[in-house]
């Protein structure tokens, strides 16, 4: 799996990336395109677009770009400085933190950049389900520093999958 750090005598500067391979990154929150198209296009673009937001060591908020806004309803002011259990439901928040701080100390994620479907929570309070790609941010010396995770909402395909597997098993105990 890729790692990104932060580029060597620069520490703590947000929005510098550099790939493992020492390409300077750039994390772009808005195409440079997106003002020539319809606002209707932007918004559909924006909810449809993978939320992604990076966290410091300790899981705390430092980007959170618009599709993140659109997905979980908190704007980048109310999310950036604060814990990830803004999102996280709270039967999951020690199970979540005991894998976080694991894959800090071990330099590596249990599942590697394997995308999983986990539940979330949205700022009004209700559950949603997002497929979820997770991955570390490391420093020149190969510290980690961060982490970084890709979300996409899929809490229709989740619900329809639930009731087809509801349905299937309803219908396999009636024909046995």
């Amino acid at each position: 799996m890729a790692s990104l750090r932060r580029p060597a005598g620069r520490p703590g500067q947000t929005g510098e990336l550099e790939h493992e391979s020492g390409r300077s990154v750039q994390p772009r929150t808005r195409s440079p395109r997106a003002g020539s198209r319809g606002g209707a296009v932007q918004a559909r673009r924006r909810a449809t677009a993978g939320c992604g937001h990076r966290l410091d060591r300790h899981g705390v908020i430092e980007t959170w770009n618009r599709a993140a806004e659109t997905l979980f309803g908190f704007a980048a002011g109310e999310a950036i400085g604060q814990s990830l259990d803004i999102i996280i439901p709270e039967r999951f928040r020690q199970a979540h933190w005991e894998a976080f701080h694991q894959a800090v100390a071990n330099g590596r994620t249990r599942l590697g950049s394997q995308v999983r479907t986990t539940r979330s929570t949205h700022k009004q309070g209700h559950k949603m389900y997002v497929d979820l790609s997770f991955g570390l941010v490391t420093d020149a010396s190969g510290t980690v520093v961060g982490a970084t995770a890709v979300a996409r909402d899929c809490t229709a395909r989740f619900e329809a999958d639930k009731a087809l597997r509801k349905r299937v098993a309803e219908l396999e105990a009636g024909t046995s």
